[in-house]
């Protein structure tokens, strides 16, 4: 993982110009189970869809609390 980080590759750069976005790189991360490369896009992605679906600040906590590590 530290080589990944380390290295230049840019994995947005890897879509096709019209579909670099953050979601679409997320699909496509997901797609070929390759995530954990940005485990922060994808909870970053899950997190706006939990805002998304509800407006109560208690239930968000608790998705959060549930799903994503402390660390």
């Amino acid at each position: 993982m530290e080589d990944f980080e380390a290295s230049s590759v840019n994995l947005m750069d890897q879509l096709p110009v019209a579909e670099r976005t953050d979601s679409n790189l997320a699909e496509t991360l997901k797609k070929y189970e390759l995530s954990f490369l940005m485990p922060m896009l994808a909870i970053r992605q899950e997190m706006s869809s939990q805002l998304a679906s509800t407006s109560d600040p208690a239930a968000f906590q608790k998705w959060i609390e549930g799903n994503v590590d402390a660390k």
